[in-house]
């Protein structure tokens, strides 16, 4: 993303600080982050797959990242921003499982690099939705796989037709009646000024549903992808707040992704 330099001025009244946050170049993650530098002068962002966000917190290299949601619950000393995160209620368009054979055969899965959630997503519900006992291989792999999963950016654009995507989403919803909280702002619990990063979440927050419409039109350029298809994935796909039943959903993730590590 290119970032305006001017700044938003209804929010002129958050201070100057040098804070540092983390986010990925998604699309999705855009009416987040896009707007971080015009609502808090001085604020730089950096970005990186998902699966590195965690390690740039942890490693104390920035003030606040758009953690993925396993990451986050396996990880110690982390706070979240209430109320705010990349989440889909049904379908969400960006995440699937793609197989090349029919779902009844998969038996092999090769991850996606880039977040750990998804892929434990995927397991979770092969498991317990589709009834499938999977070996899941590094998305590396050199041997044969039945079904891939895919994520972000890449996984909007037009895929094979003689692959099967499941939108993992929709299967969760399907399966538990619930939303899904893919990520989250997260930042150390003993940062000095939590209340200072979530003012400063929620402010760009604010600024990005309201310029949904430019947002989607810059996305659609970087993707080759029609605008409108990007403001209605920015708009209805994608949600962004955390509420009871997204909470409830997080609960349920955790203790799923905890019972599939003890059986691992």
């Amino acid at each position: 993303l290119s970032f305006p330099k001017e700044r938003v001025s209804p929010h002129r009244e958050l201070k100057m600080k040098h804070y540092v946050f983390a986010s990925v170049k998604y699309a999705n993650a855009a009416p987040l982050a896009y707007y971080l530098p015009q609502v808090c002068d001085g604020l730089r962002v950096v970005f990186g797959r998902p699966s590195e966000l965690c390690a740039m917190l942890t490693n104390g290299d920035v003030d606040a990242a758009l953690v993925p949601l396993y990451d986050y619950q396996q990880t110690d000393g982390l706070s979240m921003v209430d109320g705010t995160g990349v989440c889909a209620d049904g379908e969400v368009r960006s995440v699937f499982l793609e197989c090349s054979r029919p779902i009844d055969e998969v038996s092999v899965v090769a991850r996606d690099v880039a977040s750990k959630t998804s892929n434990a997503l995927a397991c979770i519900l092969l498991d317990k939705h589709f009834d499938r006992r999977i070996d899941m291989v590094e998305h590396d792999y050199d041997g044969a796989v039945d079904a891939r999963v895919v994520i972000g950016d890449r996984a909007l654009c037009p895929v094979d037709p003689s692959c099967k995507r499941y939108d993992l989403a929709t299967v969760w919803k399907e399966m538990t009646g619930l939303p899904f909280v893919f990520a989250v702002w997260a930042y150390l619990s003993d940062h000095p000024e939590p209340e200072h990063l979530a003012e400063i979440v929620l402010a760009a927050k604010t600024k990005g549903i309201e310029s949904i419409g430019e947002l989607a039109a810059e996305q659609a350029k970087k993707l080759n992808l029609p605008e409108d298809f990007c403001k209605e994935y920015l708009a209805k796909s994608i949600r962004y707040d955390i509420g009871p039943q997204e909470e409830k959903a997080m609960t349920l993730f955790g203790d799923l992704c905890r019972e599939l590590l003890r059986s691992s």
